[in-house]
């Protein structure tokens, strides 16, 4: 899911600063720099957070972390590695697409990426989703998991997370708008 989130993002970014791109000499521009930025800066440290902190929920209770202790932190860079890749596949598919004037293809696949996150979210656990549910693995597994929304700290850090995810994602997405369209101007 988290994977899904970077792609979206990267198409975000590029799509943001379309106009500038088209005019862009390469790839390597402030704009992309700004999405990769974001993604170390925001993204990383809040997998690692919610890796470090829920872990089990973390990993949607397909993985049970008990079973493989000492494999976290190979799972936090190969996560982290994840997310980095994802970005730059989003950014670059979007890229390319404004290059060849076909940001509708750019469009569909951050419509296709929204669609898949919701549907990534509830339907590969019906009928208990794990995103819903809080607990060790074996307590999903047994039925015996407390709601997540139920636990206070969850729903703190979910609040942070959220403010700490979307300010900085508005910032940057109004401030590539607003360069590329004085660009173009």
């Amino acid at each position: 899911m988290d994977f899904n989130i970077s792609f979206v993002l990267g198409l975000a970014f590029a799509l943001t600063a379309g106009p500038a791109l088209k005019r862009e000499a390469g790839i390597m521009n402030r704009y992309f720099w700004r999405a990769v930025l974001y993604q170390l800066l925001v993204m990383v440290p809040i997998g690692v957070y919610l890796v470090v902190r829920w872990m089990d929920w973390s990993w949607m209770y397909i993985i049970d972390p008990s079973e493989h202790p000492n494999q976290m932190w190979a799972g936090l860079f190969c996560a982290t590695v994840g997310y980095m890749s994802a970005l730059l596949a989003g950014y670059i598919s979007g890229y390319l697409c404004i290059r060849i004037n076909e940001e509708s293809v750019a469009k569909l696949l951050m419509a296709l990426g929204i669609i898949g996150l919701v549907l990534a979210t509830f339907l590969p656990y019906l009928p208990r989703p794990g995103i819903l549910w809080l607990g060790t693995t074996s307590e999903f597994r047994a039925g015996g998991a407390k709601l997540a929304v139920s636990d206070p700290a969850w729903v703190i850090s979910f609040v942070i997370i959220g403010v700490y995810f979307f300010v900085p994602l508005a910032y940057l997405v109004r401030k590539n708008r607003k360069e590329s369209q004085s660009a173009s101007a």
